[in-house]
């Protein structure tokens, strides 16, 4: 087994390696793939970020960004403002792409080809969101909630880095991450590559 060095805000991030076990029995050569996005919205005034606590299945009680699936005629960039609006109410700026990554659920053979966005929000008055709970949540805080799992392994590149980051991950019903391949865009080429010999 061994790691990699995750360039981050204090160079203490690390990528670690995974049983390629857990991938075995799974035929991943058809499945369905859906584009959608995740925007992590900030309050840079009081230093949160807000998060959603999903109100259902799969991934019920974890945390992640708001967000949702691309219509048909929207562009992935609409289509995230359209979901903040709609789950949130906020008026958002700035908003950024920061990651492109295919997430693969090995139990369903099915995939999200997710674009992950941050945002800043000009008040924190948020609507009640039918996709679960809203909270402001302080950055100092954030490793005391519980993130889906894929959420928690490239939330700290999101907000760190100005590069993009690319990949793929596979995870399984409850977002734990099983096997993954990450790297940043053009500016940094270092692939961060996890996998195991069983």
């Amino acid at each position: 087994m061994h790691s990699e060095l995750f360039p981050g805000k204090d160079s203490r991030f690390f990528l670690t390696s995974y049983p390629e076990s857990h991938l075995e029995g799974s035929d991943m050569t058809h499945g369905e793939t859906v584009i959608g996005n995740v925007c992590f919205i900030f309050d840079k005034t009081h230093k949160q970020v807000l998060l959603l606590k999903r109100a259902r299945e799969p991934m019920k009680d974890l945390y992640t960004g708001v967000g949702g699936k691309t219509e048909f005629k929207e562009s992935v960039h609409e289509s995230c403002l359209r979901e903040v609006q709609e789950e949130t109410g906020l008026e958002i700026s700035n908003v950024k792409l920061k990651a492109v990554v295919k997430t693969i659920l090995k139990e369903k053979n099915s995939a999200w080809l997710l674009f992950v966005y941050t945002a800043e929000a000009a008040s924190e008055k948020f609507i009640e969101c039918n996709e679960g709970t809203l909270n402001w949540v302080s950055l100092d805080q954030i490793d005391s909630f519980p993130l889906i799992g894929f959420i928690q392994e490239i939330f700290p590149s999101v907000i760190h880095t100005q590069e993009l980051l690319e990949g793929i991950i596979h995870h399984d019903l409850y977002g734990n991450v099983l096997a993954k391949e990450l790297h940043l865009s053009a500016l940094n080429k270092r692939t961060l590559r996890s996998s195991s010999q069983g």
